[in-house]
């Protein structure tokens, strides 16, 4: 019981971090600019 609960939670924990990773890859090819502050703000987290 306890398993399939953290299998869950470690597939959302992960699938969301491939998603901030991807729009950051993708937010950086249109504004270069603003990258060094979104990675800034995320390695603070």
């Amino acid at each position: 019981m306890y398993k399939h609960i953290y299998f869950y939670i470690s597939t959302v924990y992960i699938s969301l971090h491939v998603i901030t990773y991807t729009h950051i890859f993708l937010y950086s090819s249109i504004h270069p600019q603003s990258v060094s502050t979104l990675t800034l703000t995320t390695n603070l987290q």
